[in-house]
């Protein structure tokens, strides 16, 4: 699920650079291409406003335009995000392996980034078959609650973990993990499996596994595999993890050190 579009719910700010930001912000977080109108009727600015700073983001390559007339994000906002580029050409490169990881294990993968203060999945490939979860491209969730951000945690610096770890870790469900000495004890695990199970931590009745490509102190990257808990356990499936890693480590080089 995408988050939700950043809406003001105030009478939109004076000015021509606030009112540009929130037409940036409420395009980038819309769940599809946005028309005018409703950008003006989102953001409580005057349709022509929107109309005339839309041409103007447009010209600078910061939102695009498709033939109907709606706006999308543009290819200049990549400049404004740093390792844009490299997240791009990354999943691109990873693409095929999520295919094999889905024909391998018949379960849905994905890739995940550090995205700063949560998770984010940048791609996702479906398993076939009646009961699948769902997609998870671009949903952001919070390290401790998904596979790839365990693993992502587990190659932190102190400071980093010990700040993450300074306020109330959310509980998305009563298996979720959010204790000091439960959280050690975890990434220790995963510093010495080189891999991560999340067992029902974020819904309930699905579990994920994961194993980082790189965390060559840039953007520490994941791929992981999820799936229906019936199906997809260490109980059940006692050595996906081991697999899942070789065949990382095998296609891609292992994550660097």
């Amino acid at each position: 699920m995408v988050e939700p579009s950043i809406r003001s719910s105030t009478p939109a700010r004076s000015g021509v650079l606030p009112r540009a930001f929130v037409l940036l912000q409420t395009v980038v977080g819309a769940d599809a291409p946005i028309g005018v109108r409703e950008l003006a009727r989102q953001t409580g600015i005057a349709r022509s406003t929107v109309a005339r700073l839309g041409a103007q983001l447009v010209e600078l390559d910061m939102l695009g335009r498709l033939d109907d007339g709606r706006l999308t994000p543009g290819p200049g906002l990549a400049a404004l995000t740093p390792g844009a580029e490299r997240i791009e050409t990354l999943v691109a490169r990873l693409r095929p392996l999520l295919s094999e990881l889905v024909g391998t294990f018949g379960e849905s993968a994905a890739v995940a980034v550090d995205d700063g203060d949560a998770v984010l999945y940048v791609a996702h490939e479906a398993a076939a078959g009646a009961i699948q979860v769902a997609s998870v491209e671009q949903e952001r969730h919070p390290f401790h609650l998904v596979a790839p951000g365990v693993c992502m945690m587990a190659t932190w610096e102190e400071d980093r973990l010990a700040e993450y770890q300074s306020s109330d870790l959310e509980a998305a469900t009563a298996h979720s993990v959010i204790s000091p000495p439960d959280l050690a004890e975890r990434l220790n695990r995963v510093r010495r499996d080189g891999f991560a199970w999340a067992i029902e931590e974020l819904h309930l009745d699905i579990n994920g596994v994961a194993t980082l490509v790189t965390h060559d102190g840039s953007t520490a990257v994941s791929v992981g595999l999820y799936g229906p808990s019936f199906r997809l356990s260490p109980q059940l499936t006692p050595h996906v993890g081991e697999r899942l890693g070789e065949l990382v480590s095998t296609r891609i080089g292992g994550p660097a050190s």
